[in-house]
Order: C-alpha cells, then structure tokens, then sequence
C-alpha cells in the first residue's frame, strides 16, 4: 500500500481499513506532542512482530479432553484421569491414556480442569493431586467439595488450576483424584438444549520458556537436558560417540590390527623409526647393474629352473628308463631362450657291458611321445669307467627347439625346429638310462637347469 489505511479515529483524507492486519499495511499514528499532533505511519509487520505474531510456532503445546464419564473404582484410592480425545498437539502428546508426555525441555503451564458430579444426599470431598514419571508431587495436592444432590438433581463441581512444569524431554505427567464416596464421579454431560455437550477432563499445557518451538535445538544426539557434557574415552574398536543421561563421550580407541584408532606414542616411535626411503646404490644393492627399487621384475641371468642330487631310478633291463624327470612350468620358455642343463650318470651294477644316457622332452612325464634332443652318451664296460657327466645347451627359437651335442660342430636332428614346442604348456626334461645288457644297471643321480632369458 503506498497510501496509508485508517487506523485509529476517524480521518476523511485516508481510506477505511476492513478485514485482518496485512504485513504490507501502513498505519498511519497520531501523537500529541507539545499541543500538537504528529502523524507518523508504521507497517502492519511492525505491529504483528512487536506483538509476537507472523506465523511462525512460539512454543509446545497440547489441549486433551475426555468424552466419556469415569466413575470411582474406590473409596479414597487414588486414580489417573484419562484424556481419551486429542484436540491439538505439538511437542505434548498422551500415551497410555493418562501419561502427559513432554518430548522436548524447557518451562510449561498445566491448566485443568474436571467435571465432578455428586449424586449423594450429603457433600463429598475430592483430591486432586501432580505425579511425575509416576511418583507424586510434594505440595501438589488440592481439596474441593461436591456439593449433595438437590431436588432430584446432582451436586456439581468444576474445579481447575494449574502447575507451571520443570520438564525435561521424555518427562511424563499424570494428575490424580480421589473422593470420599463413589457416588463422586468425573462426569461427561451430552449436549442438551440450550448448552453444548460438558467434558468431563480438560487440560492444557503451554510452553513458557525453554528453547521454543521451531527456534532452535531441543535435543543433542538424543539427550535433551538443558545442561549436557562432553567427555573422552578409548572404548570400541573404532571411533563412536555413547550419550547416556548428560554426557557425550567421544571413544578414540588405541589402534591395532583390529581397532582403527589413535596412534599411541609407543606405536608412533616405532612408526618413526622405519626404514628411511630406499635408494638404490646407497641403502640397497644392486643386482648385476640392476636396481631393486621400482616396480617389475628385476631381470637375473642364469635364470635357476631346477636340480636334483638324490639318487634316480634304476635302469630297467635294457629298456629306455627314466631316472629323473624336471617340470618346466607353461609360459616358462620364451621364444629366446637358452637351456644350460647338466646332469651325471653312474654305473651301479656290472662291468662288462655298456651304460648309456640321453635327454628326451616331453609334455608329461613319460616315454610315450618323447623326443629326443640329446646325443648319446656311454661307458663302456670292461674297464674303469663308473660315471660320465654330460652338458647340453639347447635354444628355444620361435616355435621348436634345436640342440648341439658336446664337441659337435652342427646342429643335429631335423633342422633349427628339431622339437615343436608348445610353450603354454608344462614340458618335461626326461633324463634317461639304458643298459646294453640286462646285468647292467645305472642311474642319474644329480642334474642342475639354468635358464638364459
């Protein structure tokens, strides 16, 4: 509004104000000062804030009746007054019937009041007393009479008062009454002609002080108390924070295998003194030239892929026998490999015929589809010889094998692929025996494998 509305005595050079004050209402105000009036024009905000309106919730509050009559159960026994019927609710709700139940802290008025018919021919007391979280309230306690009935028509007594309430959140409140005859009731009257229908119970609760609602925090991590502590401590096996009663305590347990935590002062000097960053050449060594600091594989030649210093077996008659047997891996061989292999045969029985040796490979450790890649090599009986060491060198080039027999000057077999070689697969070395007669026996006892990659 740019033109001020009427407020106030009337004004013909202003327009009427009708209906509820707008915010964006002007207000036009007439003091007089010094004899002499002075207009000055406010807004409606101004006046809706100054009188604590503009919508928005100034505390707790609950209004609870009960519709249905409750009579006595017994004389001079105290019992709860049931609110059974919700008018409005905010922060004060009734459980159980009878529990006025307070969710957030702070300052609140109770105000009731009660319904009390007396269809005796004599008065009757009544008591009316507080209880908080089930015990009674010193000095809460409050006496009225009922008076008798009178013509044909029952006594009658509304009592009400109120308690201002020290609440802290999940507190609960339930209001007593006893009387001196269970003639005395809690009475609900229907509507009759002309009144409406007469409650028998109604309360009230209002918030007076406190953190108000919709105005700031009512509780901190499930506590509500209006004074709350923080504490430390190491409990759990991680970080965690227990709020019982008041007290928030913030567990940083010590650290260990199992416990994610503080690193405690012990654990921090071993910590400390760990090994300082490596430096090749300075506190690590060097292999052939090559650091060990870094990722990946250090290359080292020869590569060791196996020996063997027991006995083997024995030849068999003068079959080809295998004495020991080497599994070289699948992805072992590469397809620029160098075999460095030597082994030793001895003569275990016999002297007069001869004892021979060789080197098959296989992909399993059998006879059965081996090939051989060796020369051979014997002792000759008759004489001195008991044992003979042999040295083979075999290349791995694309695909096959090719080998060279001691003091030879070419390759023998069929060519560079002497031995078509699956290399995704286990292979074998298969150091054989044979007797040139069945009074002859041998063995291998030791070979060594070396791998040039």
């Amino acid at each position: 509004m740019t033109q001020p509305k009427w407020w106030g005595d009337w004004r013909p050079q202003l327009d009427p104000h009708t209906g509820d004050l707008q915010p964006t209402d002007l207000i036009e105000s007439t003091q007089i000062v010094g004899g002499q009036p002075i207009n000055t024009a406010i807004t409606g905000q101004q006046i809706i804030n100054a009188a604590g309106g503009g919508g928005t919730p100034t505390g707790y509050y609950a209004q609870y009746q009960d519709d249905i009559s409750q009579p006595l159960g017994a004389v001079n026994v105290g019992q709860p007054t049931k609110f059974r019927t919700m008018d409005f609710s905010n922060g004060v709700t009734v459980v159980n019937d009878t529990e006025i139940t307070i969710a957030n802290t702070g300052i609140y008025n109770l105000q009731f009041s009660f319904q009390f018919q007396n269809t005796a021919s004599q008065d009757h007391d009544v008591t009316i007393w507080l209880r908080k979280n089930g015990a009674d309230v010193l000095g809460s306690a409050g006496f009225v009479a009922v008076i008798s009935s009178h013509g044909g028509t029952p006594g009658h007594c509304l009592p009400s008062w109120n308690y201002i309430l020290d609440a802290v959140g999940g507190d609960y409140y339930e209001l007593y009454w006893s009387a001196t005859s269970t003639q005395v009731s809690m009475h609900f009257y229907p509507a009759g002609s002309p009144p409406p229908s007469a409650a028998s119970a109604i309360f009230t609760v209002t918030q007076q002080a406190g953190i108000m609602a919709g105005t700031g925090m009512t509780a901190l991590n499930g506590l509500s108390a209006d004074v709350q502590t923080i504490s430390t401590g190491t409990a759990g096996s991680d970080f965690n924070v227990v709020s019982s009663g008041i007290d928030h305590q913030f567990n940083i347990p010590t650290a260990s295998a199992l416990t994610r935590g503080a690193l405690s002062s012990t654990d921090w000097s071993t910590f400390n003194n760990k090994q300082a960053t490596l430096v090749s050449g300075t506190n690590i060594k060097t292999v052939n030239g090559n650091s060990l600091v870094g990722a990946g594989d250090v290359s080292l030649n020869p590569k060791y892929l196996g020996h063997s210093a027991s006995t083997g077996s024995l030849s068999v008659s003068t079959a080809v026998t295998i004495s020991k047997a080497l599994r070289i891996p699948a992805n072992t061989l590469t397809s620029d490999t160098l075999l460095e292999i030597q082994w030793r045969m001895i003569r275990v029985t016999g002297n007069t015929g001869q004892v021979h040796t060789r080197l098959y490979i296989n992909t399993s450790n059998s006879m059965t589809g081996a090939t051989l890649i060796s020369g051979t090599s014997s002792l000759n009986g008759g004489g001195v010889q008991q044992a003979i060491k042999c040295d083979k060198t075999i290349t791995c080039r694309t695909n096959g094998f090719s080998w060279m027999n001691s003091g030879a000057s070419e390759f023998t077999g069929v060519g560079l692929n002497a031995y078509n070689l699956n290399r995704t697969v286990d292979q074998y070395l298969l150091f054989t025996v044979q007797s040139a007669t069945s009074g002859e026996t041998c063995l291998v006892d030791f070979f060594r494998v070396l791998q040039y990659a």
